[in-house]
C-alpha cells in the first residue's frame, strides 16, 4: 500500500511477512509464531502498520524480523480515530 502511495518508496518496498498457519487462532496476544519472515541479512527494516489496538502485531513482526536477522527494526503506525460524538446532534 504505502509503495503504491509513496514514490520515493516505491523501490525499496519489499513484503517480507507472511502469517503462519494457526495466527489467527493467537488472537491479540504477542507471539513469536504469528509470522515467519524473508531472510534479512542485518537490513534495517521500517515496519508499517495498518492499524494499532494493542501493538501485539507490531511486536510479533518485529521479532520475526529479527530472527531472520533484520538489523534495527523500526515501526510507523497509521491508522485513524472515530470521533463517535461528531456524528451525534
Amino acid at each position: 500500500m504505502v509503495a503504491g502511495v509513496i514514490g520515493v518508496t516505491r523501490d525499496r518496498y519489499r513484503d517480507l511477512l507472511t502469517p503462519t498457519p494457526g495466527a489467527s487462532a493467537l488472537g491479540r496476544s504477542a507471539s513469536t509464531e504469528r509470522y515467519t519472515s524473508s531472510a534479512l541479512w542485518g537490513e534495517n527494516v521500517l515496519l508499517i502498520d495498518a492499524t494499532w489496538t494493542t501493538g501485539n502485531h507490531a511486536q510479533s513482526a518485529s521479532t520475526a524480523l529479527k530472527v531472520a536477522g533484520a538489523g534495527s527494526v523500526a515501526v510507523v503506525v497509521l491508522g485513524r480515530h472515530l470521533n463517535i460524538a461528531a456524528g451525534s446532534s
